[in-house]
């Protein structure tokens, strides 16, 4: 009596194995019907409960589909690892073949369908990462264009004041240099003016 309580406690429901997996009851139905046959299981229709090696075969499938394997190596590696195969007869020889036909097919689509629903939720998901990415980058972009234009203002600032300041001193040297040739040339004259003193001087006498 225990063993059998302990076994009911330990069967989870599809939504139950989704929240456990992470994963929306849309996507878990699909696992479940691609690959039923591998999945253990109590009771039947709304009482259909999924057994603790069930949880670990979802979580196998859900650990390949991430990984984008195909669905023949998913069987294969489920085949490989359940430790039975359910062959169901009488719910699929009481349908006609055309209703079978089209509930497999019905079921194909679905499973394409929430494949590339995941596919497109993953493109937006990077294209997402992208634009966060280009976003930083460009904001660091602005911030190392700023620093740019300031230190060449930086530049400038320093090369407008070194050119002030020798025009400076160019000025301030061509001003000591006229005032040496005005000295020198006052000198002369004076030199010359003495020198015809003289003459005049000692020439009359």
């Amino acid at each position: 009596m225990n063993e059998q309580q302990e076994s009911f406690r330990k069967t989870y429901s599809l939504a139950e194995i989704g929240d456990l997996i992470g994963r929306p009851a849309t996507t878990v139905t699909t696992w479940k019907n691609q690959f039923r046959e591998y999945l253990p299981s109590v009771g039947s229709g709304r009482n259909k409960r999924y057994t603790e090696e069930s949880l670990h075969l979802f979580q196998l499938i859900e650990k390949m589909k991430d990984a984008n394997e195909p669905l023949e190596m998913i069987r294969e590696r489920l085949k490989e690892t359940a430790t039975e195969i359910i062959v169901e007869t009488t719910e699929n020889e009481s349908k006609p073949p055309l209703m079978q036909g089209l509930l497999e097919s019905y079921t194909s689509i679905l499973s394409v369908m929430e494949e590339q629903r995941e596919e497109i939720q993953s493109m937006r998901d990077e294209q997402r990462e992208e634009m966060v990415a280009i976003k930083e980058h460009n904001e660091q972009l602005t911030k190392q264009n700023e620093a740019l234009q300031n230190k060449l203002q930086s530049i400038d600032e320093r090369m407008d004041e070194r050119d002030r300041r020798l025009m400076e001193s160019i000025r301030e040297m061509q001003e000591t240099k006229q005032m040496m040739v005005a000295a020198k040339e006052e000198e002369q004259h004076k030199e010359e003016e003495k020198k015809g003193f003289l003459s005049r001087w000692f020439g009359g006498k």
